[in-house]
């Protein structure tokens, strides 16, 4: 981790509640997200603040931009399936966000490659260097489902 996502991190982890501008201590981030987001800065490494925000939001609130029918979300996953381009990085099916009720990105080219049928965007630096494809989801179903350990 170079001292630019050094300082990413830190000034992400130092995000306060909404509202609480009359107390401005930060919200303490449970070890666990900190653990995952030091291992998704790792992961790829070009991300940029916005990122690291993104990827503490889904732990926190999950898919931030799910569509509520279910017949739109096939459309649009079969969609983004046919035009997945190669992978920047292997990414792991499983990684976990962190969150009070625990969140998992679920990537979806490890995902369809063992036979599985699968809001805030990332920043354009991001999507051009890692071509993320994944769905957040609980992680409890993840492991229930056997996609997360």
């Amino acid at each position: 981790m170079n001292a630019l996502q050094a300082v990413v991190v830190i000034g992400v982890l130092m995000v306060a509640v909404p509202g609480a501008a009359a107390d401005p201590t930060p919200v303490p981030v449970p070890r666990a997200q900190a653990t995952a987001l030091a291992d998704e800065l790792r992961l790829h490494p070009e991300a940029a603040a916005d990122d690291a925000y993104k990827f503490l939001h889904q732990g926190v609130f999950g898919p931030g931009h799910a569509v509520d029918d279910r017949q739109s979300a096939e459309r649009l996953l079969d969609q983004e399936i046919a035009g997945l381009a190669p992978a920047a990085v292997e990414d792991p099916l499983c990684q976990p966000l962190g969150g009070p009720t625990p969140m998992a990105r679920i990537h979806l080219r490890p995902f369809l490659a063992a036979g599985g049928y699968p809001a805030v965007g990332h920043s354009e630096r991001y999507r051009n260097a890692f071509k993320p494809a994944y769905r957040v989801v609980v992680l409890e179903l993840a492991r229930a489902k056997g996609w997360c350990p």
